[in-house]
């Protein structure tokens, strides 16, 4: 960092024309300084003397040639119809390509622009997103975690990401929005006991007398530029069932199966969502998952952790879900952090979800009495040994809140 800091006393006209001197062109934006500091340092310029030392490159004359340009027309066909030949090809051999292609890149912003978090390198230039054509409805009131985010920015270069977590704090929900945010088409592969390697990757049909390879939803969206490939509670399969996905997690892989070779597309991006880290759980709440392979988990670039919203965020969620005051919010997040802590001491076997708060303040707004909401949205929702429990919490914290009131505050929403 020594030098980057005697590389920043430069001005911008001289780390300009010591570009120039090197080669380096950075394009006119408010990232440019920081960008030539960290292309000049690559190039081995770390401090201000070495950069007045540099000399603008002295232009060369250029010795007399006689132009012909239909010499050049012809050269520009010639290399253009080089770049062509392949594509057509591919073109003919697969016409789905053709779709594929038209779901390049549209543009790039910043991540403030587009999640409102300004994320930047270590060399403070803004991560840039990458954007596509369309994706999935965008929910304008979801709150961003801000390292779940960093990771995901980080997926777009190739780096498949696992994110974990409780149920209900945001798993899912982070990675349709990112490819709602971006533009990216999603699919969505829920995983369950059963599941085999047929049903991710296919299998031969038989049709007209004629046998084909029959696609998948996993094996479309692999193939398919900028698609978000959501694998939902993965270790919820047989780990042997699943083991061919090592293989289709290798970056710029081209893998063959059955009778056809899959390639994968530019800019997909692989986001599994789990209960576990893949090494199983050891809580005894998530009944059925599974140990998974250790090299499959080797392939995910970036592993991290998504908890629960603070309290003024979650506040946010329920009331931008449920259109209550911000009082009503506010007491449920207080309730419901009781119950968390209670679980995290051993005292319930699961915590109250976000799912079941929106739905206990939905009833509540729709007349249910707080009794029989507490009930069906909460208790009920528990196994058996948390029910004495509840109920404390219930007695100690619900039953003597007047609800009516609460929705009737004159406080904002």
């Amino acid at each position: 960092m020594k030098h980057l800091k005697s590389l920043s006393g430069c001005t911008l006209a001289e780390l300009i024309r010591a570009g120039d001197a090197v080669g380096i062109n950075v394009p006119v934006g408010p990232d440019q300084k920081m960008e030539l500091i960290r292309k000049l340092y690559a190039k081995g310029i770390m401090n201000q003397d070495q950069v007045q030392a540099l000399k603008p490159a002295q232009a060369v004359a250029a010795p007399s040639v006689t132009i012909d340009p239909n010499a050049i027309r012809a050269e520009i066909v010639a290399q253009v119809t080089a770049i062509i030949a392949p594509l057509k090809e591919r073109l003919v051999e697969a016409p789905e390509a053709s779709q594929a292609l038209l779901s390049s890149v549209t543009k790039q912003t910043y991540a403030k622009d587009t999640f409102g978090l300004d994320l930047r390198d270590v060399f403070g230039a803004s991560l840039l997103v990458d954007h596509y054509g369309s994706g999935p409805e965008i929910d304008p009131d979801y709150v961003w975690q801000e390292n779940v985010l960093h990771v995901l920015l980080l997926g777009q270069e190739g780096h498949n990401v696992w994110l974990s977590g409780d149920r209900s704090v945001g798993k899912t929900s982070a990675a349709i929005q990112f490819a709602a945010r971006t533009g990216r088409p999603l699919t969505r592969i829920n995983f369950h006991r059963g599941m085999d390697a047929m049903e991710l990757f296919g299998s031969k049909s038989l049709a007209d007398g004629s046998t084909y390879h029959e696609e998948t939803a996993f094996t479309k969206a692999f193939t398919t530029p900028g698609s978000v490939i959501l694998l939902d509670e993965p270790s919820n399969a047989r780990s042997e069932a699943i083991a061919q996905l090592n293989a289709f997690l290798e970056p710029n892989c081209a893998v063959s199966y059955g009778d056809k070779t899959y390639r994968r597309a530019p800019g997909v991006m692989v986001v599994a969502c789990d209960n576990t880290t893949g090494n199983r759980d050891t809580t005894g709440r998530f009944v059925g998952t599974q140990c998974l392979n250790a090299a499959l988990m080797d392939r995910f670039g970036f592993s991290e952790t998504v908890t629960w919203l603070d309290p003024a965020s979650e506040a946010k969620v329920y009331m931008s879900r449920t259109k209550c005051p911000r009082v009503v919010a506010d007491t449920v997040v207080r309730i419901w952090n009781i119950g968390r802590t209670q679980t995290g001491d051993g005292l319930l076997v699961d915590a109250p979800s976000v799912r079941n708060a929106v739905a206990f303040i939905t009833g509540i707004m729709r007349g249910l009495p707080a009794a029989t909401a507490w009930r069906a949205c909460v208790v009920n929702k528990q196994p058996a040994e948390s029910a004495a429990q509840l109920q404390t919490i219930w007695d100690q914290h619900v039953k003597s809140i007047n609800w009516t009131d609460l929705f009737n505050s004159k406080k904002p929403v």
